[in-house]
C-alpha cells in the first residue's frame, strides 16, 4: 500500500486524504503514521522533497532518505 501511495504522491493535485483512502488506509492520520514509520517522513514532506528544484524551500530542507528512495523507487 505504501509503495502505491508513493506513486500517487507524485501527483500534487491529489489530496492526501484521497490517497489514503485509495490505498486502503482507514483515514489520513492512519496513512500518515504508517508512511512515517516505513519511510521516516510524512507523506507531505515526501511530496515536498520531490518537487523540482526552486519550487519550494522544502525541497532544500527535506531530501528523500536512501531507504525511501529504495522503497518508493
Amino acid at each position: 500500500r505504501a509503495r502505491t501511495a508513493c506513486t500517487r504522491l507524485l501527483n500534487p493535485e491529489l489530496p492526501l486524504a484521497e490517497i489514503s483512502l485509495e490505498t486502503g488506509f482507514s483515514d489520513q492520520s492512519h496513512f500518515t503514521r504508517a508512511f512515517r514509520k516505513i519511510t521516516g517522513m510524512t507523506p507531505q514532506v515526501f511530496r515536498d522533497s520531490i518537487r523540482p528544484p526552486g519550487s519550494s524551500l522544502e525541497t532544500q530542507r527535506h531530501r528523500p532518505k536512501p531507504v525511501l528512495q529504495e522503497f518508493c523507487g
